[in-house]
């Protein structure tokens, strides 16, 4: 009986050690990205509601050499109606850089790799334009392939028809 126990404790263990090294790399990747974002979180609400008399400069030197990212995007809303009883509200994202209002802390990020928004503009509207022609490419690519499949079976069938004409032209 304790043989018995002894070995499904061992079949236990051994299995939570291949589980853990199969998954180690998956999990390291999310604690990382969890560090990031909240190193990200961190750093625009400290740019956002920045105070000359908390030393938040120091702070925010120090979230910027662990890693939080310069050019990271901020949710905002935005009013999309005009009319002013019934207001539209929206969530936009912006660039921190642009949300950010003390020159001090703007010259810091530009300093850490901020870009400004015309910048980042810039950049996703490349992203942009290389995303369609993505989508363009892969739609192509799918019509070449699906007018090669309908000339292959139109093909196949006019083989088989001849096929069949010729063998019952030879029956009679």
């Amino acid at each position: 009986m304790q043989n018995v126990i002894f070995i499904i404790l061992a079949v236990l263990v051994v299995s939570c050690v291949v589980l853990y090294l199969r998954y180690r790399k998956e999990i390291k990747s999310k604690q990382a990205k969890r560090k990031q974002e909240k190193l990200n979180e961190e750093l625009a609400k400290t740019c956002r509601g920045f105070d000359y008399y908390k030393e938040d400069i120091n702070k925010v030197i120090r979230l910027l050499e662990a890693g939080a990212d310069p050019n990271t995007r901020v949710p905002i809303r935005v009013n999309y109606s005009e009319d002013s009883y019934a207001p539209g509200y929206a969530t936009e994202y912006v660039s921190l850089y642009s949300e950010t209002e003390n020159e001090e802390v703007k010259k810091l990020l530009r300093a850490f790799g901020a870009k400004t928004p015309e910048e980042l503009k810039a950049e996703w509207e490349e992203e942009e334009r290389i995303r369609k022609a993505k989508e363009a490419r892969k739609y192509e690519l799918r019509e070449a392939k699906e007018e090669a499949e309908r000339k292959a079976k139109a093909k196949a069938d006019k083989q088989r028809v001849d096929t069949y004409l010729a063998a019952r032209l030879s029956q009679s």
